[in-house]
């Protein structure tokens, strides 16, 4: 009778976890992906109070949720930062670490729209190396740019060597990034880690940008030309399939008009380290500048 009583507390023991303790698997749960409909009801009970009435995104929209996965910014705030909602606030006291497990699963897969029904749970990989995470949090996944802020550059398929040049002089502060925070970033990196980051985004395909909308199609236009006389033999040579033929050069095509028009204010008004740069800006106009950015900006999709 008494071996049987400790059989019986082995066996019990052993048994898998049940009832309210159980960890759920989301991604299981919901036959191989998360739906934006299944996060939207966590959106609307835990941020619909502060978006977009006090301030954006619209997380009900999915387009502005899917622009928070694809920047980084809404697993920063919600599971790194716990930053959203706000601490202190009634949605903060409100909201579980499954509802932030489910926000962040369904930001992991991309933030998908729709729910796969036919994906099958795959092995997870290596964790994500935690310097090319914080990346991606200004940069996006894979470094297509920043919906919510343009003005930050877009690092795929950004020639290699002159990725790694950048990091140096942001490491070594011979560039100062404004809001220091790629001074901040990259301090305490090594040579290594410096080429490992460039290496990885120069991989990456370049964006594509749509075609010229039709209201700054004169700007492009304008700024073909600008870019004939004074930029494309350093920044677009057709011998080398229009990259740079120089790696030392940075591709512009593609890039954020928001960002390239900040980089030439910058050499215009000599912020930024480049004597051949200052020569080229020193005359531009603000419209120039305006046209070439617009033209760099859409170049890609021609």
């Amino acid at each position: 009778m008494k071996k049987a009583f400790w059989i019986l507390i082995i066996l019990i023991s052993c048994a898998p976890k049940s009832g309210p303790h159980k960890e759920v698997d989301v991604v299981r749960e919901a036959g191989g992906g998360i739906s934006f409909e299944t996060v939207k009801a966590v959106f609307g009970k835990r941020c619909a109070g502060c978006h977009p009435s006090r301030s954006g995104p619209d997380f009900l929209d999915y387009a502005q949720a899917k622009a928070y996965v694809d920047n980084g910014r809404l697993v920063q705030r919600v599971n790194v930062e716990k930053s959203m909602p706000p601490p202190m606030s009634a949605e903060a006291a409100a909201i579980d670490e499954r509802e932030r497990n489910l926000i962040q699963q369904w930001a992991r897969l991309g933030g998908p729209e729709f729910a796969s029904r036919t994906a099958k749970r795959t092995p997870e990989g290596p964790p994500v190396d935690p310097v090319l995470q914080s990346c991606f949090q200004c940069h996006g996944q894979g470094g297509p740019g920043s919906a919510a802020d343009p003005k930050i550059p877009r690092l795929a398929g950004q020639n290699e060597e002159y990725l790694v040049l950048q990091l140096r002089r942001f490491k070594w502060r011979e560039r100062i990034d404004p809001t220091q925070r790629m001074n901040e970033a990259v301090v305490g990196l090594s040579e290594a880690k410096l080429k490992e980051l460039a290496r990885y985004f120069a991989s990456r395909s370049p964006y594509k940008p749509k075609e010229v909308p039709m209201e700054i199609r004169e700007s492009y236009e304008i700024g073909a030309r600008l870019a004939r006389q004074a930029c494309n033999s350093c920044h677009m040579n057709p011998f080398y399939g229009g990259r740079p033929a120089n790696p030392l050069v940075p591709m512009l095509t593609g890039q954020s008009k928001q960002y390239l028009m900040t980089q030439l204010l910058y050499f215009r008004n000599r912020e930024r380290l480049s004597p051949i740069m200052h020569e080229m800006t020193r005359e531009l106009s603000p419209e120039d500048i305006f046209n070439l950015a617009v033209y760099y900006a859409y170049e890609a999709s021609r």
